[in-house]
């Protein structure tokens, strides 16, 4: 849950998403769409997921606040569950209470109107808003030190100046951006983590939504229609 960018274009946004987590962590299931309408992959470990959208806003999970964290289980719940308590509420706010008890992490929500970030850090709540009309990225604070999410972002920004940001355009960024090192690169190998799964949500009022999901470990590649 780890690399996550926002584009805005004249009929909506797109979200791309790369998830670093152990090779090793159950299959998503996808797609899994509930009773409410929500659209996303289902992560079976912590029956929660790190992308989530009703068709309307797009809800994200990074693993981590600001700066890198000890880990001190047990946890109340899974941060993957945050996405749904988000979409169930018609303001898409988040309180303290709902992240007490959790292991730090970053939520982001994007819709039309708004990209909103709340950043827990294991002890207060932080709420951050940023310009619907900017491109954005985010990285998680875990993997990647200020150095490196300084690093990324410059590719980010270089790969914005050289190309029309499209569904594809974007998606090959996450797929192939970086220097060829496989524990910075978009999408990136370590021994114990990796890029596991490649998400989007492409939000549009003029044309079908998607939600496009590709699995680094299996090959599997599906975009369902919204």
């Amino acid at each position: 849950m780890c690399t996550l960018t926002y584009l805005p274009n004249r009929d909506g946004f797109i979200v791309t998403q790369n998830r670093d987590e152990s090779p090793l962590r159950g299959k998503p299931i996808f797609p899994f769409r509930s009773e409410e309408g929500y659209t996303y992959p289902k992560d079976p470990d912590g029956d929660g997921s790190w992308m989530m959208t009703d068709g309307k806003s797009v809800v994200c999970v990074l693993n981590g606040g600001y700066e890198p964290h000890e880990r001190n289980p047990p946890y109340r719940h899974s941060r993957g569950l945050l996405p749904r308590i988000l979409l169930d509420r018609p303001q898409l706010e988040l309180t303290p209470s709902d992240a007490e008890g959790l292991e730090p992490f970053s939520v982001f929500i994007f819709n039309a109107s708004k990209v909103v970030r709340y950043t827990w850090d294991g002890t207060s709540l932080f709420v951050e808003s940023f310009s619907p009309n900017e491109n954005h990225i985010f990285q998680s604070a875990p993997l990647y030190s200020n150095a490196m999410q300084s690093m990324r972002s410059l590719w980010f920004d270089e790969w914005l100046s050289e190309h029309s940001p499209s569904k594809d355009t974007i998606l090959d960024f996450h797929f192939n951006g970086g220097d060829g090192a496989g524990e910075t690169n978009i999408c990136m190998y370590r021994p114990g983590v990796q890029t596991t799964a490649i998400t989007q949500v492409s939000i549009s009022t003029n044309s079908p939504s998607t939600y496009f999901f590709h699995s680094i470990l299996s090959g599997e590649e599906l975009t369902i229609h919204l």
